[in-house]
């Protein structure tokens, strides 16, 4: 197999549900030149290693795992997996997309990549997205951006900060050479942040523009465990509280100290509402303006949909 110019890297834990239909959506792939996923599990007690090494196992080529025995991220002060994983990327250009996400459309690092490949002064770039969510049964699309991209840098850089991060992790698509550029300063204002998306963001874009593409190619799922749906309040107020200490402490390492003061006066009105919230799960649905049950309220194909295999699965949702 040719060096791959596409690294996909994909974190899982505990996703023993969702990992194949995550598997099938990059295998269904198009394109013209060679991928690699660089899987990496953080010693799942569930059955996901086990599931990954019956794909690693048909598609060596491509599907390229760490299967940890020990869980690192409950280390203190462990390391990055995103860096750990990265480390050995060998692509131009890095795609991510997290073990309980899928890719819903088989021409999505095709198109990105080509963007990218056409626009050189593009440091990033991203898709639209589906929620699927597990609790509510309903399967909604994100609605498109009504401004123009890309953005100015000016600006994207001061709405990153202000509002997070544009994309959600499984549409976004990189270059890797700017990933090394910036990898010193992600590092530092990342430390201690419960994700480390939104700073991720913010220095691709002090490096160039932003591109977006509008449609939506990928899924992403709000379930029980994912970092949308905290049922517990204290927990929800806790995960709310590190990521805005850590979002005030990037205003300071970036030089701009007048964001940080009108930043405060932001997270302390979210903070109150993660606070005052019986949970961080229910604050999000409020804020959906319409939803729509899966299938239109369609049930019976709801559960013919959760009889399919992981494959068909995936293929209920490609684009042709």
């Amino acid at each position: 197999m040719s060096t791959p110019l596409v690294s996909i890297h994909c974190p899982t834990y505990n996703h023993e549900e969702y990992i194949a239909d995550c598997l099938e959506g990059f295998l269904c792939q198009k394109t013209t030149f060679p991928f690699e996923v660089l899987i990496h599990d953080d010693a799942s007690p569930d059955a996901t290693p086990d599931i990954i090494r019956k794909y690693a196992e048909k598609y060596p080529d491509i599907i390229k795992p760490i299967l940890r025995e020990t869980n690192i991220h409950s280390v203190p002060g462990h390391r990055s997996i995103k860096l750990t994983n990265l480390e050995r990327a060998q692509g131009k250009y890095v795609a991510f997309c997290e073990g309980d996400d899928f890719w819903c459309n088989p021409y999505k690092l095709q198109k990105q990549f080509d963007l990218l490949e056409s626009h050189p002064d593009y440091t990033l770039c991203g898709c639209g997205i589906y929620y699927l969510n597990h609790l509510q049964k309903t399967y909604t699309p994100q609605g498109f951006p009504t401004d123009e991209w890309p953005l100015s840098q000016d600006e994207a850089c001061r709405r990153i900060f202000f509002n997070c991060h544009p994309f959600h992790t499984p549409a976004i698509f990189f270059r890797m050479d700017t990933f090394r550029a910036i990898q010193d300063a992600w590092e530092r204002d990342a430390k201690n942040a419960p994700m480390g998306d939104t700073q991720l963001f913010y220095h691709f874009s002090t490096k160039g523009k932003l591109g977006y593409i509008r449609e939506r190619m990928v899924t992403y799922r709000q379930h029980a465990s994912s970092f949308s749906s905290y049922d517990d309040a204290e927990k929800a107020r806790k995960f709310a509280q590190r990521s805005l200490e850590t979002h005030i402490r990037m205003a300071a390492n970036i030089n701009h100290p007048e964001w940080a003061d009108e930043f405060k006066k932001l997270a302390e009105a979210k903070l109150n509402a993660a606070t005052a919230a019986p949970s961080l799960s229910a604050t999000i649905h409020k804020k959906i303006s319409v939803i729509k049950r899966f299938f239109r309220g369609d049930y019976a194909n709801f559960r013919k949909y959760l009889a399919l295999s992981p494959a068909e699965r995936v293929r209920m949702f490609v684009q042709p």
